[in-house]
């Protein structure tokens, strides 16, 4: 089945944290069009942001979501949910939980 998307928007960018991990940081957001938005997809938005050590990529944090997986966060091999409040909160989660990984880092 074809996607349609409304609008999509890709970051990515390198941060050293207080702990000397660099990190790579890409940030996808999608906003769904149409008017059957699967319920994995809160307000039709499907997004990912993902940090990982550069040295060592097997340690990351990710928060997305996708086909058939609500809203949910990794932290190295760990997975758990979490409930979507908005895109704003779910950046401020992934901030949160990359420091309490690598340490802490310039976020705007």
């Amino acid at each position: 089945m074809k996607v349609n998307w409304a609008w999509q928007n890709q970051d990515k960018w390198v941060v050293k944290t207080e702990r000397g991990y660099t990190l790579v940081i890409v940030m996808e957001l999608r906003k769904l069009m149409g008017k059957k938005i699967k319920i994995e997809f809160p307000e039709g938005y499907q997004f990912k942001i993902h940090a990982y050590n550069l040295v060592n990529p097997n340690e990351f944090v990710r928060v997305d979501n996708h086909n058939n997986k609500p809203p949910h966060y990794h932290v190295d091999q760990q997975e758990k949910p979490f409930v979507w409040v908005s895109w704003e909160e779910s950046k401020q989660l992934f901030y949160q939980l990359t420091c309490q990984r690598f340490g802490n880092f310039p976020w705007d």
